[in-house]
């Protein structure tokens, strides 16, 4: 069997509680600029410059959203699977992989 394929995606979680949501929040979502969605580490270690920027706060514009939900892949596999057959001294076959 012969199989390419990518892993699956997986979720973006911030160490911290950057939009101060409380603590019932189980994951931390990680802002970033509307204007650049993929940059997850705009506000990295910055949580009030976060939370000014998603809630307005401070005279700054809300120009800020939280990621998508599981917006990264891991890396490209390939995989190949053969059953070896093998010949014991009775001269019975079996398989192994």
């Amino acid at each position: 069997m012969l199989q390419f394929g990518s892993a699956r995606p997986y979720q973006l979680v911030n160490s911290s509680n950057t939009l101060n949501t409380g603590d019932g929040t189980y994951i931390y979502p990680v802002v970033v600029p509307k204007n650049n969605p993929t940059d997850w580490f705009a506000y990295a270690g910055d949580n009030t410059g976060a939370q000014n920027c998603f809630y307005g706060l401070g005279g700054a514009a809300a120009n800020c959203t939280v990621a998508k939900y599981d917006p990264l892949r891991g890396d490209p596999f390939f995989q190949l699977d053969r059953d070896w057959p093998r010949t014991s001294a009775s001269g019975s076959t079996s398989t192994f992989s």
